[in-house]
């Protein structure tokens, strides 16, 4: 690097991106053989956190890096079998046995991770996530990028050549579409979005420039460390401006730039995609297609994965148990894989704007009376799994774990806290506590979740009635504020970044609030962290942040999922999954061994 640090790279590097992960890219999955892996505990948090702080700068200033990242191959990860090192061409990749069909095609619109799972492999963005390296973005439309010295302009100079499965060519103008839409520009006409869920991510995009077909200027009206990372994500496909002008409608039809076509969608039954053939980039895909099945109940699906009809899922602590010993004993084709993600919580939301949730004695009764070690212990979570603020614990942004403790409703003195709990809620005028309907998704995990809030909730006298809803019907509901209460474990995020999550929930009118708050102090800090490049000086920011949201209590977060676990069929190779779900779904380098 320069020896001005990040910022002197700005105006000397590009990232340049050729044929980006071809055949000399062999990766295979990270195995585990040992559910009591140190991987499982705090490792993944150390390691994360460890991996953050050795590139010299967290990810927060990865935006600034990225210009100057190298495009070399990236080595084989560890675990590759030493036979059939090679890509192999042919076969068909079974994953991910989702619960439900989700609610439409389109991924701008949507936030259910169902959807992401199902038809990432059809798209690409403008950069992308390395698939072979978690903490690295590669361009991927985008043949290289620049950014400005101030962090207020970025330059991208796409690929020529890309088609989208429709025929049409890529230009610079359907990145601007799909950018204007994804960030809420976008409201009327063809394509319009009335509600863009992750329209904050880019809401300090001034303007979208193309002086050329293969162009795009993104001017900002301040630096923000995490434009970068929110354009990888798989969230934020390109999608053609000419063909959903034509009229085609992205919420039922997929024509994307991406390694897979669309070749039928059996409602309640299956989607499968074949091999895009004209796939800009040689060599890729190597598999003939993707078949993603939809099994609502979940021992029909792990039914599915032992018995080969699904090479890849991911597992619950009971059915990790189950493999492992047929693992060990040579009886299984699977191999356990940690996805250190970490991203999901188990939370409350509660509606600001309805009684009595508008009231914040209410809000931090709640948050007293939960015993969060109590709750994750309940749950019989996953080993791993850890109290926590809202920023991922055991990395550089986290706050310090003593700190934490000194925040309401985290003090080790449970039966103080929740005698103080009782007190608020008489000065709000319910000494005996009250009964409030709280909205669930139908489905077994939430129902359980919900159980266990019911519990916690009764310790101060406050009785939460359970209301089944389809996740469909659920989201609705959160996006229009039609709701009181409620259990949810959410996706917090694509990435350890303080943006990723603060700007999703918490910005005065955001379209993920779903608590409806709106804290104009809250929106300073936020602003002031996300235009900070120093690294140091942000984290001091979101740590006073992190410490305000808590004491504010919009929604009541109880504590972070440990590793995912997936189970995958041990022929499938070239494929590490990433933090973030979304960013790990396309298959463009998966390939499948023989036996």
């Amino acid at each position: 690097m320069s020896k001005h640090g990040a910022r002197g790279c700005l105006t000397t590097c590009l990232a340049a991106h050729g044929e980006p992960f071809g055949r000399l890219r062999t990766g295979f999955v990270e195995p585990r053989r040992s559910p009591f892996d140190k991987l499982r505990v705090s490792g993944f948090l150390n390691t994360l956190g460890a991996r953050l702080l050795g590139v010299a700068l967290p990810l927060a200033a990865i935006f600034l890096m990225s210009a100057c990242a190298p495009s070399a191959t990236a080595p084989a990860q560890s675990g590759q079998p030493a036979a059939e090192t090679q890509p192999q061409y042919g076969g068909v990749f079974s994953n991910y046995s989702i619960a439900a069909d989700p609610p439409s095609l389109d991924l701008h619109k949507e936030n259910v991770i169902n959807l992401v799972r199902t038809i990432s492999g059809a798209f690409n963005n403008i950069l992308r996530h390395d698939p072979f390296d978690r903490e690295k973005l590669v361009p991927e439309l985008a043949e290289k990028w620049e950014i400005s010295p101030d962090g207020k302009t970025m330059t991208f100079h796409l690929r020529k050549g890309v088609r989208f499965h429709s025929g049409d060519a890529l230009t610079a103008a359907d990145v601007k579409f799909s950018l204007d839409r994804i960030r809420g520009a976008l409201k009327e006409g063809p394509g319009g979005l009335s509600l863009a869920p992750r329209k904050d991510f880019l809401v300090s995009v001034a303007s979208i420039e193309t002086p050329d077909d293969s162009t795009v200027v993104v001017k900002l009206t301040r630096a923000q460390a995490s434009v970068t990372e929110f354009l990888a994500n798989g969230w934020n496909p390109i999608y053609s401006k000419t063909w959903v002008e034509a009229g085609h409608n992205p919420a039922k039809e997929i024509n994307g730039t991406g390694p897979f076509k669309l070749k039928q969608y059996v409602t309640g039954t299956n989607i499968e995609f074949v091999k895009n053939e004209n796939y800009w980039s040689k060599g890729l895909p190597y598999l003939d297609g993707l078949k993603t099945f939809i099994i609502p109940d979940q021992n029909t699906a792990f039914a599915a994965l032992r018995t080969g009809q699904v090479l890849s899922a991911s597992v619950t602590p009971e059915q990790e148990m189950t493999l492992q010993p047929e693992i060990v004993k040579g009886a299984s084709t699977l191999t356990l894989v940690t996805v250190p993600r970490g991203q999901t919580t188990a939370q409350l939301f509660m509606n600001v704007k309805r009684s009595p949730f508008d009231d914040l004695r209410v809000r931090q009764a709640i948050t007293l009376a939960a015993d969060r070690e109590d709750f994750i212990k309940i749950a019989g979570a996953r080993q791993g799994t850890v109290v926590s603020g809202w920023l991922i614990p055991g990395t550089y942004w986290a706050l310090p774990e003593g700190e934490l403790g000194k925040i309401i409703g985290h003090k080790k003195d449970k039966v103080a806290e929740r005698a103080e709990a009782k007190k608020l809620l008489t000065e709000a005028g319910f000494p005996d506590g009250f009964t409030v309907k709280g909205m669930v998704r139908n489905e077994p995990s939430s129902v359980d979740m919900a159980i266990r809030w019911v519990d916690q909730l009764s310790k101060v006298g406050i009785k939460m009635e359970i209301a089944p809803v389809d996740v469909a019907v659920n989201y609705d509901r959160f996006a229009k504020g039609d709701y009181i209460v409620s259990p949810f474990s959410a996706t917090t995020g694509t990435s350890p970044d303080p943006d990723t999550f603060y700007g999703m929930f918490f910005l005065c009118g955001s379209a993920r609030n779903y608590s409806g708050w709106c804290d104009q102090k809250f929106d300073g800090l936020y602003k002031k962290q996300s235009e900070a490049l120093d690294p140091v000086e942000r984290r001091k920011i979101a740590w006073e942040i992190e410490k305000y949201v808590l004491e504010q209590v919009p929604t009541l977060p109880m504590g972070y999922s440990s590793p995912t676990v997936w189970a995958s069929d041990t022929r499938v190779r070239g494929w590490l999954p990433q933090y973030d779900e979304a960013n790990h779904s396309r298959f463009d380098t998966v390939w499948l061994a023989t036996k």
